[in-house]
């Protein structure tokens, strides 16, 4: 009788050994674990010519061959198939060879903890998390897996930013020096936006809006109830969209002599930081996720400490409150009132104007 041999189920990582049609697999490729297993499957086949049964349980690495043929392979979307093999690859390389039916919350949640290892947001790992589910309630309409265990699975809380990033929740501020040699890699336009946000304090997704039609140079602010001040000495900038947009509130960005300086050689038409030659890609322009990512890259190039775009910030509001104190950093962040009674005050403009002149 010939003795099946032991492979490599590539998609998997998984050893795997076929006994009369059946594939049953051993666990990761390679480890003893799945050897010892192999060994005494062949033993007990070679001395009893192993049958298995019918109602052999559907490990999860079949399970996850049905649904790509049924499912993901059926997408429309190219990008479809290549979100769902990354999302089942941890499910596959702790569980693989095991019965599907073994998934409940406490391996979901061993499984997604991998998600942040592969340097995903917490917003992917969320997503991929959701594509996991997806596979399971697949499952469920197959009679192939508890439908009460998927209950309890959708019960767990998503990911937060702590979770998903372990001490990322909060930043420091980014010293000058490390931001400067940065640069030194970095293309005009990014070299634009970070020189934005270090002298504005403006949030990324703010900063990669700014245009010169959204800028008024002469320094009138228009308030909401309909009155308007004007700041001598500053440029204001009215980003459309805003993390406090929903809640109903403005966001005003001042721009101190600093910032102008720096700010208006990238004044033209369109966006302000989107790169220089514009017809080789029409339309192209920078996001938050992009800036990041460029600084992040740039840093790793010339050999600095690596260090995040919100840093910079950090870095405004440290120079803000010591020039002005708590209150005037809470009005050029765009922070909301943190009582009800200074919800019905006014912002002290001015003084912020004159804090930015000064160190803006």
């Amino acid at each position: 009788m010939r003795v099946p041999s032991y492979r490599l189920h590539r998609p998997s990582g998984l050893a795997v050994v076929t006994l009369r049609g059946v594939a049953y697999y051993l666990g990761k490729y390679g480890s003893e674990e799945s050897k010892a297993r192999y060994r005494k499957l062949i033993a007990e086949y070679m001395a009893t010519g192993l049958t298995p049964t019918n109602g052999k349980p559907l490990s999860v690495v079949e399970a996850v061959e049905r649904f790509t043929a049924a499912v993901v392979r059926q997408s429309a979307d190219p990008a479809n198939e290549s979100h769902y093999r990354n999302a089942l690859a941890p499910l596959l390389q702790l569980f693989g060879g095991e019965p599907v039916a073994s998934i409940g919350p406490l391996r979901f949640r061993e499984i997604r903890a991998v998600y942040p290892a592969l340097g995903w947001s917490v917003t992917h790992c969320n997503a991929q998390a959701d594509r996991l589910r997806r596979f399971l309630r697949w499952l469920v309409t197959e009679e192939q897996f508890p439908a009460e265990k998927l209950v309890a699975i959708k019960a767990l809380p998503r990911l937060t930013v702590r979770e998903a990033a372990p001490g990322r929740g909060s930043y420091a501020p980014v010293s000058w020096d490390v931001v400067s040699a940065t640069l030194e890699d970095c293309t005009w336009p990014i070299r634009g936006l970070v020189n934005f946000l270090w002298w504005t304090s403006a949030r990324a997704g703010e900063a990669v809006q700014l245009s010169a039609n959204l800028i008024r140079q002469d320094g009138v602010m228009e308030l909401p109830d309909g009155e308007s001040l004007t700041l001598a000495g500053v440029w204001i900038f009215r980003p459309v969209l805003h993390k406090t947009r929903a809640k109903g509130h403005e966001r005003f960005i001042l721009i101190g002599p600093r910032g102008q300086k720096m700010v208006h050689p990238y004044l033209r038409p369109g966006l302000a930081f989107s790169p220089r030659d514009v017809t080789s890609r029409a339309g192209e322009s920078y996001g938050a996720v992009s800036l990041g990512r460029a600084v992040a890259r740039a840093a790793e190039r010339v050999g600095v400490s690596h260090w995040h775009p919100h840093q910079l910030r950090h870095a405004a509001a440290t120079r803000f409150r010591a020039a002005g104190g708590l209150e005037v950093a809470r009005i050029l962040l765009g922070h909301a009132p943190a009582t009800v009674t200074e919800r019905y005050a006014r912002p002290d403009w001015h003084r912020a104007a004159q804090v930015i002149c000064e160190v803006g």
